[in-house]
Formats: C-alpha cells, structure tokens, sequence
C-alpha cells in the first residue's frame, strides 16, 4: 500500500476492466456473417434473410454459454459432494474433499457451503474458517466468531465485531484500521479515512493506493 502526503494529489487512474476475454471463433464467424449479408451485392441476396435469421437465434446461445459461469452451485455426483460451475459452456466439477455428507450445506452465497466441521469456498476449504458462526457481512466479505474473511482469505487483524464494508469494494475499516480487501492500510486518520475508487483512498493527512484495478 503505498500512500502520499496530503499536498500530493493522485494521478488519474487508468480505467480498466478486471478482466477481458478473446472471442471465440464461433463469435467471430457470426460476426463475419452479419458483417457479410449486411453491405455490398450481399444485401439483395435471397439467402440474407435466412442466413441472418439463423444468426439472430444461435449467437445469444453463444453467447449465454460464456456467461454461464456465473451459475455456480454445489451438488451431488456419485454421493459426494461437488462444486460446480460453468466455463465457457463446459461444466466443470471440483470434489470437495472430507465433506461430512450428513451436514453438508451451501450458504446463501452459492460460492459458499459449510459442514459440522469446516467452511468451504468454490468447494475448498477457507482456512480457520469457524463453521457454527460464518456468516455474511456484505459484498465480498463475510465473518464468523472471531475473525473476518475476504473472498475466503482471512483479513489476520480486522476485528469481526467493528468491521464495517464502504459502499466502494473492496474497501472496509474496523475500530483500528482500514483494509483494501486483505490488506491493512495503516491508515494516519481512521475517523476522515474515505475511499475514492476501488484503488484509491484518502484521509485528512494523506492519499492511498492500493492494488486493485479502478472499475
């Protein structure tokens, strides 16, 4: 975390996305034939209809599969427990491992699920993760008796009991810091501590910057 003095002002951050995806050779050969039917000697042509007709009805379908991955749940496969999730139209499945079948849940969140004995995160265990008290705070956080966790990493000094998520993710504070998702921000003002962007934050005495993108 790096931070500046309060007569240094920020650099404009540079706005990028969190990721981006190449398109598919499917997606580009239906681009290809709008392109195609749509100008030129083309745009007479008999088969322009039916061709885009055809188009208009299988490149939503493309394009949903890639956003199946968002359509995340656990189930059973063979009595064990799975976590499974969809990339690119493919599923894909992870065992959760040491799963107490008789117990087993997934939690509000369907990234999440818990047993008698532990805490489970994409179907992997959330290490130190108390399972009779994990619960959500908001966003990307959540808590159980004694600590707090971002996205299933604990955050080692926040304290559960003041933790308090800004409306600008991923940044919280509690009664003795500030915190950019897992990491503490050893803030010189807690009380004027206010974030400005997913990446940038200030206070009375001085400007933050943290690892995050800005959205």
């Amino acid at each position: 975390m790096l931070s500046y003095s309060s007569c240094a002002q920020p650099p404009a951050p540079e706005k990028r996305h969190a990721y981006s995806r190449p398109v598919s050779e499917t997606r580009a050969f239906f681009a290809k034939l709008f392109r195609h039917f749509s100008s030129g000697p083309n745009r007479s042509s008999p088969s322009r209809v039916v061709w885009l007709g055809i188009g208009a009805l299988l490149l939503p379908l493309n394009l949903l599969s890639g956003c199946l991955v968002g359509m995340a749940h656990y189930n059973t496969v063979n009595g064990r427990w799975v976590f499974i999730r969809w990339d690119e139209g493919s599923r894909v499945i992870r065992y959760v491992d040491d799963a107490d079948n008789a117990t087993f849940r997934q939690l509000d969140d369907p990234e999440y699920a818990a047993d008698k004995n532990s805490v489970y995160r994409y179907g992997s265990r959330i290490k130190n993760a108390e399972p009779s008290s994990f619960r959500h705070i908001s966003g990307i956080f959540w808590r159980d008796s004694q600590r707090v966790f971002v996205e299933g990493w604990e955050i080692p000094s926040a304290d559960p009991e003041t933790f308090l998520p800004f409306s600008i993710s991923p940044w919280a504070r509690d009664k003795r810091d500030a915190y950019q998702g897992q990491e503490p921000v050893h803030v010189e003002d807690l009380a004027t501590f206010r974030p400005i962007n997913s990446t940038w934050a200030k206070d009375a005495r001085a400007y933050y910057a943290g690892l995050f993108p800005a959205a």
